[in-house]
């Protein structure tokens, strides 16, 4: 606390923050390992909290944290759109878990945090994605919206309002540390391996929404999570669903796992993906029942004439399989043009 605070709250009556802050913690007894969080915090002067909930720092076990989403509620002046109205609360909690361990970008000091999102408008896509994070954070009473669209813009933007909910999320719920960032740290999260299927799922959703591919072309899908690879195959394991490690990315490619994927869904909002990951699923079945048998004849002219026209193998692969059934990775089809 600096002099001036000092002077300021004896000679004029103006407390500092952090006092204004602890004279409005409750006086009840907490359970072992938990500490007060204020749910918002009132800016301007005085600054000062606007409730509380009780948090644990490290939680072991969903039903502890499920106590404090139990907590939250959308007030009053936060419109939920019609469309989600029906996003359940713990669900809505788990997904924006999901999206902040992937795309969306943390900001703020101290007691609070915001959530900033910005996806490209490439994709048609990334508005439902955005749209959707903002009516789950509504659930949990933290104010988000889309900044007005600007044309020279190539992206939409959301953003939320600073709140202590997002800071505890964060650091406790994920475990990334001050000075970390979910990009180079990876997330410690282990009371989410045993936590209920369907918290699992919006959190694998949220992740795969962000920072998910399907490649048709390799019959295969994935998530790009670099340093937190490891815990998302383990996860993704809980769910039945066999991965393994590539570079900065999970992929899966057996075929059973691939479609419990996709029954999932693994996509919740990235439309054009799931479907892409529907797709991958029919070809890797497709390609398994072929087993070892010899290419015919007719596709393998095929796949020369198509080659001739300069057309990629991984577009040739998915040529074939929409003209016959049969399936060929980019790989093989590859491997069958360089002994031609």
């Amino acid at each position: 606390m600096r002099e001036s605070q000092i002077w300021n709250w004896i000679n004029k009556g103006i407390r500092p923050d952090l006092v204004n802050l602890a004279s409005k913690i409750p006086k009840r007894v907490l359970k072992p390992g938990n500490k007060w969080l204020p749910i918002k915090m009132r800016n301007g002067y005085p600054y000062y909290p606007v409730g509380f909930t009780e948090v644990p720092l490290k939680p072991r076990k969903w039903v502890q944290i499920r106590e404090v989403v139990d907590s939250l509620k959308t007030e009053h002046n936060m419109k939920v759109e019609t469309f989600f109205e029906d996003i359940e609360k713990n669900e809505a909690f788990a997904y924006v878990l999901g999206i902040m361990t992937s795309d969306a970008v943390k900001n703020g000091r101290g007691t609070s945090m915001r959530l900033d999102l910005r996806l490209s408008k490439s994709y048609d896509w990334s508005k439902e994605i955005g749209d959707y994070t903002c009516n789950c954070l509504k659930k949990l009473g933290i104010s988000a919206n889309e900044l007005e669209p600007k044309k020279k813009r190539s992206y939409h933007h959301w953003i939320s309002e600073k709140s202590p909910i997002i800071t505890w999320m964060l650091r406790c719920c994920l475990g990334i540390k001050r000075n970390e960032v979910t990009t180079y740290n990876q997330i410690r999260a282990e009371w989410l391996l045993k936590a209920p299927h369907e918290i699992k799922v919006k959190v694998l959703q949220g992740l795969s929404d962000g920072d998910g591919w399907a490649s048709v072309s390799n019959h295969a899908i994935g998530i790009t999570c670099g340093v937190s690879k490891s815990f998302v195959s383990k996860l993704l394991l809980t769910c039945k669903i066999r991965a393994f490690e590539a570079g900065r990315n999970i992929q899966i490619k057996k075929p059973d796992s691939v479609e419990q994927a996709v029954n999932l869904p693994f996509f919740l909002n990235a439309s054009g993906r799931q479907k892409a990951a529907k797709k991958v699923g029919k070809m890797a079945r497709a390609r398994q029942s072929r087993g070892n048998a010899e290419m015919p004849s007719e596709i393998y002219e095929r796949i020369l004439e198509l080659r001739r026209k300069g057309i990629s193998y991984g577009r040739i692969a998915e040529a074939i399989f929409d003209e016959t059934g049969y399936s060929y990775s980019s790989a093989g089809i590859f491997y069958v043009l360089k002994r031609a």
